[in-house]
């Protein structure tokens, strides 16, 4: 069960325009850096990859994480991202990926990240600190 980080009142996940999109695993990915200045892809590209996964998703691409690739249903290496209608990530539903390590602080950059579902995976470590600055993180 996800852990409720607020108890403000949230408009319905229902009620937002939203995307997903599914992150694949291919063999033939290349390792990501992000800077300041880059999309929100490149972080979400940058955390997964840290995480043991590779993906196809151009990490450059203001829009490649949050295009609508239609319906999608989460099974094994598979991840869903949630984004906004506007392009803004907000859920990464990483739950059952076999993700390894530890969560990486570059999520920090996601600053509407609403939910980050990370069970049933081998992950090490403690939250990183940097996490408490996301300001509209409410599920861990």
């Amino acid at each position: 069960m996800p852990l409720n980080l607020s108890k403000k009142n949230v408009p319905s996940l229902l009620a937002m325009s939203l995307t997903m999109v599914t992150l694949m695993v291919p063999a033939d990915a290349q390792t990501v850096s992000c800077t300041s200045t880059s999309p929100e892809c490149c972080w979400v590209v940058l955390s997964w990859q840290k995480m043991g996964k590779t993906t196809s998703v151009d990490p450059n691409s203001a829009t490649a994480c949050c295009d609508s690739l239609g319906s999608t249903t989460q099974t094994s290496g598979i991840s869903v991202v949630t984004c906004t209608s506007t392009g803004f990530v907000t859920i990464l539903t990483w739950s059952d990926q076999s993700l390894q390590g530890s969560i990486p602080p570059e999520l920090e950059n996601l600053k509407n990240l609403q939910g980050l579902y990370l069970q049933n995976n081998q992950l090490s470590g403690s939250i990183p600190p940097e996490l408490g600055n996301l300001e509209n993180l409410q599920w861990l």
